[in-house]
């Protein structure tokens, strides 16, 4: 199986996925708000559960799966 770069088209037979730490700010939000705009399941991590909460409000007309998952990572 060829896994999809970020920027392709995904594959007809496969949704992508993608986990992203430090999802609310940053990088990780850019990655996040790129990835789902590309049809990609995600599943958003980060530490303030009420960031991760309006992060996946804001891309609710992007995915087509996503959860969060409040954790610290460090």
């Amino acid at each position: 199986m060829t896994v999809p770069k970020i920027g392709s088209e995904p594959r007809a037979d496969v949704t992508p996925s993608a986990l992203i730490t430090g999802a609310t700010g940053g990088i990780g939000r850019v990655i996040a708000e790129r990835l789902a705009q590309g049809g990609y399941c995600l599943t958003l991590s980060g530490r303030d559960e009420t960031a991760l909460a309006k992060l996946a409000s804001d891309l609710a007309g992007h995915h087509t799966g996503l959860q969060i998952v409040p954790a610290d990572m460090t």
